[in-house]
């Protein structure tokens, strides 16, 4: 299966939250899940050997003609980074940063597919991409402070990443989103 057939729409149901940035996935029946892509832009998967263990942070940015729509960034030691919602429109640009006592990092970690890994240090471009120009990096920083990460490149209005990665970005805003709601509020009582 090449990197591309991983794009194909989604069929059945949508999950209950879907950021309309990541909103088209791989089809479930298919193996949906992170391939070599061709020679794109140079660019071509690490080779290091890691273990989810070894992962210190999580983060993930989702960029929507240039522009941050989601900002998030979960550590081991409890740190907490969020901005934006991830969808199309996003509008919330205040950047909020804070330490939590919740396992939301154990939680986010626990949902990495081990074979990810492997695939990491690409660029996997959609050829054919419509609506604004939507880019979705996944990034890892190791115990011994290697950082390694995948991006994608896709359009609003065509099929997004696959399948394991849109959900992967869905449970960790789901994850999150109750920590970034308290803190926006806390800046409204503030004010």
């Amino acid at each position: 299966m090449g990197i591309f057939d991983m794009f194909r729409p989604k069929k059945g149901r949508p999950p209950a939250f879907q950021p309309p940035a990541v909103a088209r996935a791989a089809d479930e029946t298919s193996a949906a899940t992170i391939a070599p892509p061709p020679n794109t832009e140079g660019n071509r998967p690490s080779s290091f050997a890691a273990t989810i263990e070894d992962i210190s942070v999580i983060w993930l940015t989702i960029k929507v003609d240039g522009k941050n729509t989601l900002f998030l960034t979960l550590g081991s030691d409890g740190l907490v980074n969020r901005l934006g919602t991830g969808a199309v429109n996003n509008t919330e640009i205040d950047m909020f940063i804070g330490k939590t006592n919740d396992p939301l990092f154990l939680q986010l970690r626990s949902r990495i597919d081990p074979r990810w890994l492997a695939q990491m240090g690409a660029i996997y471009t959609l050829p054919e991409r419509r609506g604004k120009e939507c880019e979705l990096t996944v990034g890892f920083k190791l115990r011994d402070s290697t950082e390694t990460g995948a991006t994608f490149r896709y359009g609003s209005e065509s099929q997004g990443p696959p399948g394991d990665i849109v959900q992967f970005v869905i449970d960790a805003v789901g994850l999150t989103t109750p920590w970034y709601e308290r803190e926006k509020s806390r800046v409204v009582q503030t004010r």
